[in-house]
């Protein structure tokens, strides 16, 4: 709750296995340890200004934009690292929402980076939803999302290097599932 109070004008929504939770389970997946949420790049500096503002959050100094939740003391906002040690962890992800990845991503372009790129028709526009009694922004098409993250399997609880694994090529998504997943 207090994430979404935080994010009050902020353009975000759910993603990744949060997203997947919401849609396939109706709730976060048991034993995920993370809550995923992508926020609009251009939102960054103004959401760092509301975390410096806050008495429950502190920037830490291990890492450039690693901030800890307190007086919890497990859960974090981590806009660049991602720390499995960590009993809980929210990570925002940033996305850059120009026409330019858009028209790559349409043209079957690709710049060699890690980026992912994303039809914006799947975020955008974004939908309210509730979730755990807290309106969240979720994307528009949340299936083809989840899809494209998870693959054509996304309804199996699968486990991520033991069941399948992923890979970023030409800016797009590959899903690799291993031979004992059917």
């Amino acid at each position: 709750k207090r994430i979404s109070e935080l994010l009050k004008g902020v353009e975000y929504y759910i993603t990744f296995g949060t997203l997947l939770g919401f849609v396939r389970e109706g709730s976060l997946i048991k034993g995920d340890n993370d809550i995923d949420i992508h926020i609009n790049r251009e939102d960054v500096s103004f959401v760092l200004d509301k975390i410096n503002r806050q008495d429950w959050f502190n920037i830490g100094t291990r890492m450039k934009n690693y901030i800890s939740l307190h007086p919890e003391g497990t859960a974090r906002v981590d806009l660049i690292h991602y720390d499995i040690h960590e009993d809980h962890i929210i990570d925002c992800f940033t996305y850059n929402p120009t026409h330019e990845f858009q028209d790559k991503f349409d043209r079957g372009d690709h710049d060699g980076s890690k980026c992912i790129w994303i039809p914006k028709n799947w975020v955008f526009p974004l939908t309210k939803k509730r979730f755990h009694g807290v309106e969240i922004n979720a994307p528009s098409q949340p299936i083809d999302f989840i899809k494209y993250f998870y693959g054509e399997k996304w309804e199996k609880r699968l486990h991520k290097w033991r069941d399948y694994s992923e890979a970023v090529e030409d800016n797009k998504l590959k899903i690799t599932y291993y031979n004992h997943v059917s």
